[in-house]
């Protein structure tokens, strides 16, 4: 299923997604998280490590009362980012952490050397899909060179750390 998204995903969200969850989960403080680990214990009726839209809805109706639920369906579209239709406690912290906290220059040059796999200083197309974990699917590579052309604002073919840390502040300007 994943995969079959990938191809309709918007480029920017794809890497940043990536970038995000290696944030949270490598470079994250407990203090970051400590919150959010409350909140979704509290949203999670069924204890079942995984919220439903009855239990987003349930959760938001008790505290927004005035939310739709066409906004309710638009958050769980955005934050599922399995395409499950519900939301599991990593897509709940991804979507949910104070990214303006979380996406300091330190974790931002840490997540960037993730991608840029030769430590190049660049993200070229072929270190985008060995990170993205495509394994042995094969995709028409024009799919990779899309992701980069997208951020890449100076036309080099490659993602250089600003282009890179300016995608990952779209997440805190959104």
């Amino acid at each position: 299923m994943a995969l079959e998204n990938l191809k309709t995903f918007k480029a920017e969200q794809k890497l940043q997604q990536a970038a995000i969850t290696f944030i949270v989960s490598q470079l994250a403080t407990s203090d970051e998280i400590h919150e959010l680990q409350i909140a979704f214990k509290a949203l999670d009726q069924n204890m079942d490590a995984k919220l439903s839209l009855q239990e987003l809805r349930d959760g938001y109706k008790k505290y927004f009362p005035e939310i739709t639920d066409t906004e309710i369906d638009r958050i769980i579209e955005i934050a599922d980012a399995d395409g499950s239709g519900e939301i599991d406690y990593s897509e709940w912290v991804v979507a949910c952490i104070d990214k303006t906290k979380l996406l300091s220059e330190n974790k931002m040059k840490q997540a960037f050397s993730l991608f840029d796999k030769d430590g190049g200083g660049s993200i070229s197309p072929a270190e985008v899909k060995e990170v993205l974990g495509i394994g042995d699917k094969k995709f028409d590579e024009k799919i990779w060179n899309d992701i980069v052309l997208e951020i890449d604002a100076d036309g080099s073919g490659e993602i250089d750390y600003e282009e890179f840390k300016t995608m990952m502040e779209h997440l805190i300007t959104k």
